[in-house]
């Protein structure tokens, strides 16, 4: 069973942004910046064309809500969603899953900066994600 399967069915505990019967959102443990989210599917699909339209859907509904999240409680000017679905395009994890990253004006584009968070400042972060 793939990580992300894990971490859906609580396998592997992660505290949740947001979570119902189709979706689970989540920080990235290596995140490009602070508040880095991903959104995976329960059920799994390997990329976007296993993944049913509607699932595509709720993704993209659920992004827009996190995304105005991410900038009206974390302070960013803006966030980058990458979805890299194929080996060749990147994914790393073979169940489709949408980055949301957070950006300010200044900062490096893509997703190759990876870093840690500092005591205390995940859960900082989850709970003006979670309000």
């Amino acid at each position: 069973m793939c990580i992300f399967c894990q971490i859906a069915n609580g396998e592997i505990p992660v505290e949740a942004i947001f979570e119902d019967e189709d979706l689970f959102v989540f920080l990235d443990n290596s995140p490009v910046n602070p508040g880095h989210c991903l959104i995976i599917p329960k059920q799994h699909y390997e990329n976007i064309e296993e993944t049913p339209v509607d699932v595509l859907q709720k993704i993209a509904t659920v992004a827009k809500e996190i995304g105005v999240k991410i900038k009206n409680n974390l302070g960013y000017s803006a966030y980058n969603i990458i979805v890299n679905n194929g080996a060749a395009a990147g994914q790393e994890m073979m169940h489709t899953h949408w980055h949301l990253v957070p950006r300010l004006e200044k900062g490096e584009l893509g997703i190759s900066k990876k870093s840690v968070y500092q005591e205390g400042e995940k859960e900082e972060i989850l709970k003006k994600l979670k309000n």
